[in-house]
Parts: structure tokens; sequence; C-alpha cells
């Protein structure tokens, strides 16, 4: 699982690749990314507002 802070300060989850979310960010048209925040409810996060992904081991 992805775990992808912004600046604000939040944390949402993406369930995908890292690679995924490196491809995306580097495409000039990617303008957000889709995540699930802490009550696993859908969010849109704008690509100006992340701060730094994390890949997190489930054990």
């Amino acid at each position: 699982m992805i775990r992808i802070h912004t600046i604000g300060g939040n944390t949402y989850n993406y369930k995908g690749s890292y690679q995924d979310i490196q491809r995306a960010l580097r495409d000039i048209g990617c303008n957000y990314l889709v995540g699930h925040n802490r009550s696993n409810n859908r969010v849109i996060i704008p690509r100006t507002s992340i701060d730094s992904v994390e890949e997190v081991e489930l054990n």
C-alpha cells in the first residue's frame, strides 16, 4: 500500500504501485490522484498538494 502525505498534513492511502504514482506525478496531464482517507472514503488529491509518497508494508 502507498501512503500519500500532503502539504496540509493529511495522510491518504493509495491502492496501487509506487511506480504508478511516480509515473502519474511526472505526467504533465495528471492534475490529481484518487485515494482513500482514514475513514476509507474516496478523496481527490490535487497534484500540487502532494508533499511525499511512501510505500508501506502490510502485515
